[in-house]
């Protein structure tokens, strides 16, 4: 047995190069999740584009189904809260909060038999409001962001916003509650008078008070 490591787009083709390696035997993909962050779009300032909690179990919902009959099995980098690029970029639960799960715990209960009882939000866009998606601003500029949510058991729906500064390093970096000026289920406002000069990330959550959240954020300069 060969035990190999897969992500996102790699996922598909993983067999096809294994066995043009000559492995003829059985297969695990022993580490794998969706689009890593070394796999992502960058922004002009080294800023890895992660996608939202929807289009990454969409995504890797398609890559499993693509490897059904043709591996013995397959292992989840890591369940639960995982800090590396961002804190959201590898977790299936929540961080920050009580460890609610993303639609990627989803997908994995479907691709193993199982079946979770209530269905996570579900994030429609999120965008800074400008029509040539504009994500660098000067202090005295006003972003504003617009979001779309909705659940698909109807449930109500608590939006949790923040700014974190752009990671540096593994320790992490801190929370700035005063970026945001406003906000609320559809969207928030910034503001920028008090960050200094540099990358940072809004954040936002959507909870929906059962055990299940969906998350996505935007960088900006």
């Amino acid at each position: 047995m060969q035990c190999v490591n897969s992500y996102g787009p790699g996922l598909p083709t993983v067999v096809k190069r294994a066995r043009s390696q000559g492995w003829t035997g059985p297969l695990v993909i022993a580490e794998t999740g969706p689009l890593g962050h070394w796999q992502a779009q960058i922004t002009n300032w080294k800023a890895s584009i992660e996608p939202s909690s929807d289009k990454k179990a969409t995504d890797l919902d398609g890559y499993m189904t693509q490897l059904k009959g043709k591996v013995q099995g397959t292992i989840i980098f890591y369940w639960g809260t995982k800090i590396e690029a961002t804190p959201t970029w590898h977790s299936f639960l929540l961080p920050f909060s009580n460890n609610e799960y993303e639609r990627t715990a989803e997908v994995l209960a479907k691709q193993w038999g199982g079946r979770l009882p209530n269905g996570a939000p579900r994030i429609g866009s999120l965008s800074f409001q400008d029509g040539k998606n504009k994500n660098r601003w000067n202090k005295d500029e006003v972003p504003t962001a617009t979001l779309a949510v909705s659940d698909p058991n109807n449930d109500s729906i608590k939006v949790r916003w923040s700014v974190l500064k752009e990671r540096t390093d593994a320790a992490g970096d801190d929370v700035t509650s005063t970026a945001i000026k406003s906000s609320n289920n559809t969207g928030a406002i910034l503001n920028l008078g008090p960050l200094p000069s540099g990358g940072y990330r809004l954040y936002m959550a959507a909870l929906d008070n059962k055990g299940a959240a969906a998350t996505a954020n935007l960088p900006f300069y």
